[in-house]
């Protein structure tokens, strides 16, 4: 099947519906033609809109996967360097080494720590992130020793911009491990799912990118 990319996929009215046939697309050399003729963030925003637009009070999750556990490190970095600020106040991660809570940025990088098992998984709030002239909305970030979970608040201040922002922030912490991969969280339909992957693929693409 080839999605008509110069309209809406189906689904957009109907999230849960169609997804069958759209997961299983592939990327033809019209599919991708049309999409380079399009607002990219635009497409984007009409694709996954109804993941961000409406604050229902909950904090959807996206996964990034990883087998290389210094890749969680880098990831972890890549945030903190990127983020202008960090909006939980005195965050702080759990030694397993001296058994008592530590200030994060006592050491050069608390996610080193949890990968070595020297330190409970921890979260934070960073705030400021930019790309292409876009503040993603802030992100809680919980650091596993195999994942980054990075959690947001749906609402007003989500945007073609600051999804698009989203994104260029998943490619640059997919891109530190060639194994890595994308996921929601487990309670997600399989058929929301299959539609965010599915707008993965075709971003990638078009920005000529590895995708997983």
């Amino acid at each position: 099947m080839v999605v008509d990319l110069t309209r809406p996929l189906t689904i957009l009215v109907n999230p849960q519906a169609q997804l069958r046939e759209i997961g299983s697309c592939y990327l033809s050399g019209q599919v991708l033609k049309e999409l380079k003729e399009m607002n990219t963030s635009d497409w984007l925003w009409n694709e996954l809109h109804y993941l961000f637009d409406t604050n229902d009070g909950s904090l959807p999750e996206i996964h990034v996967n990883y087998t290389n556990a210094e890749a969680t490190v880098e990831g972890y970095a890549l945030i903190r360097q990127r983020a202008s600020r960090v909006v939980t106040e005195s965050p702080y991660f759990w030694s397993k080494i001296y058994s008592k809570e530590m200030p994060l940025d006592s050491v050069e990088n608390a996610a080193r720590l949890v990968v070595s098992e020297e330190a409970e998984c921890f979260h934070v709030v960073f705030g400021g992130i930019r790309y292409e002239n876009f503040t993603i909305p802030d992100l809680r970030v919980y650091v596993f020793t195999d994942q980054l979970a990075l959690d947001y608040r749906m609402g007003d201040e989500w945007g073609p911009g600051e999804l698009n922002a989203l994104f260029l922030l998943l490619a640059k912490l997919v891109h530190l491990d060639t194994e890595a991969n994308l996921s929601l969280e487990k309670h997600v339909p399989p058929s929301i799912h299959a539609h965010f992957h599915n707008c993965w693929q075709l971003w990638i693409s078009k920005h000529n990118l590895r995708s997983h």
